[in-house]
């Protein structure tokens, strides 16, 4: 473990708070990343509860472009050659949406999109996509995509889950539906 390297990704740590792990919470952890910075913090998400060893993640964005320097390496080589506006693989996604969503910023083919729709009986519609892991879904819909409102059907499909049935506006004459994404 060299935490004195400014590009740390993984850190190994054993971790168990006093009075054990309580189900409904996160735990955060401070990790130096390179002496004289500012310390990162680490998430220990409740899926990782009842482990005394974790893998952790820590990770730093050295240009302040919201994108993390791993993430920037991986897909581009260096930390510098996106500043998450760009659209390396020319899909209509930029950079960043690509970063927050989980999908491949080279490759065109990958990207947050709907898979599917189908009635499933008179009183719903189920929308479908590929989840990513780590990922946070939201279903919006609109009856006019004049007025540009979209309201919220729901907010909070954590991966793996992948569809969401409406059983709300199935019966409408037209409808549009939105999918969000945000990082857990």
């Amino acid at each position: 473990m060299k935490l004195g390297m400014k590009d740390v990704s993984l850190v190994y740590a054993v971790f168990s708070p006093l009075g054990g792990f309580d189900t409904s919470k996160d735990y955060y952890v401070a990790a130096i990343i390179e002496p004289g910075t500012v310390n990162d913090e680490a998430r220990i998400t409740k899926r990782a509860l009842g482990l005394s060893e974790l893998l952790l993640t820590i990770s730093t964005d050295s240009d302040g472009d919201g994108l993390l320097d791993a993430w920037e390496i991986d897909y581009f080589g260096d930390s510098t050659t996106t500043d998450g506006t760009g659209d390396q693989d020319t899909d209509g996604f930029n950079d960043y949406s690509e970063f927050a969503a989980g999908t491949n910023p080279t490759n065109s083919a990958s990207l947050l999109e709907v898979t599917d729709m189908e009635v499933t009986d008179p009183s719903g519609m189920v929308i479908r996509w590929d989840p990513v892991s780590n990922r946070i879904y939201g279903v919006q819909w609109t009856s006019n995509l004049l007025d540009g409102v979209f309201h919220p059907l729901e907010t909070n499909l954590h991966y793996p889950v992948g569809n969401y049935t409406d059983r709300v506006h199935a019966a409408e004459s037209q409808g549009y539906y939105k999918l969000d994404v945000r990082q857990e």
